[in-house]
């Protein structure tokens, strides 16, 4: 947990000198998911894709944030999101069926885990 905290310190002393670093709005967003401040993750990550919305990782951690403080519909945009820049990840699929799922949008959450298997076929969580 010091190493999170050092982090958001090392990002925030960044953003001071370079307000419009996405990078380091993508990594402070990060570092507050991680250290349980899904909030402040949701704030930095949604900055850092204003000034470079074509990452998918940004997307995928915005979807965990949402998922983390209960906004399902906004998670599962984002995830959704993540999957068109990224079609290649299976995590991406993964986290977005569980969110249809959780929505009870059962034929969609039965798509992303189709495209999970698809990714990878010997996903066990996915079968």
């Amino acid at each position: 947990m010091e190493q999170i905290a050092d982090a958001i310190q090392a990002y925030q002393q960044a953003l001071k000198l370079r307000p419009e670093w996405a990078e380091a709005l993508y990594g402070l967003g990060v570092a507050y998911g991680m250290s349980g401040g899904p909030k402040e993750a949701i704030n930095y990550l949604k900055e850092s894709l204003a000034l470079k919305p074509n990452n998918p990782k940004a997307y995928y951690n915005l979807g965990v944030a949402y998922s983390d403080v209960g906004q399902l519909v906004d998670a599962a945009e984002a995830f959704k999101k993540a999957t068109k820049l990224n079609p290649k990840d299976a995590d991406n699929f993964f986290n977005l069926g569980v969110t249809y799922q959780n929505l009870n949008k059962l034929k969609e959450a039965a798509d992303a885990f189709a495209n999970v298997l698809l990714l990878k076929p010997d996903d066990v969580q996915a079968h």
